[in-house]
């Protein structure tokens, strides 16, 4: 839980279970975008837990992402580019 809770400014951050009975959430839109292209799935886990990503190196945090959304991800452009420039340092 401590890199949740790094993302979450020392707290876990968990979104509303409710959002997914709410026909209108960003949720739905992202799912209906990804359904097809997800083959191996489950309902495992939390679930309400909010997550991001770091990538960081000896030299730091270089780029931080947090979930605000279920379903939100960084933008693979972002990442990619922030990737090779750490990995060229």
């Amino acid at each position: 839980m401590t890199f949740f809770k790094a993302l979450g400014g020392g707290k876990v951050r968990k979104g509303s279970l409710l959002s997914f009975l709410n026909p209108w959430s960003p949720i739905y839109k992202k799912y209906n975008v990804i359904k097809d292209d997800v083959k191996d799935s489950n309902l495992k886990g939390e679930g309400s837990i909010f997550g991001g990503l770091y990538i960081v190196s000896t030299k730091g945090v270089h780029y931080q992402f947090i979930e605000k959304n279920f379903g939100d991800a960084a933008p693979i452009d972002q990442v990619l580019k922030v990737c090779k420039t750490v990995g060229t340092a």
